[in-house]
């Protein structure tokens, strides 16, 4: 874990992503690559992550499909690129 931060119900959708890119920035400054982010599922941080979206020079989706449960639904993943 790089960082954790409280933040209270008034933290709106932009300020989230402009904390989290300035993480993410010093990290890819200093050579570190994330590799994961995760967040509460909650609709602001779900509005953060369409941010990143919308953000990255390009993205590439995968499909990841369980082999013991092909009937479940498919998960996918999304590989942001671009600093």
């Amino acid at each position: 874990m790089v960082a954790a931060l409280p933040i209270g119900n008034d933290c709106d959708a932009s300020r989230i992503f402009r904390y989290l890119q300035t993480l993410l920035d010093g990290l890819l400054d200093h050579g570190i690559q994330a590799v994961s982010y995760a967040c509460d599922g909650t609709s602001t941080e779900c509005k953060v992550q369409e941010m990143f979206m919308a953000k990255a020079e390009e993205a590439e989706r995968y499909a990841i499909k369980n082999p013991h449960a092909p009937d479940d639904p498919t998960a996918e993943a999304t590989v942001l690129i671009g600093h």
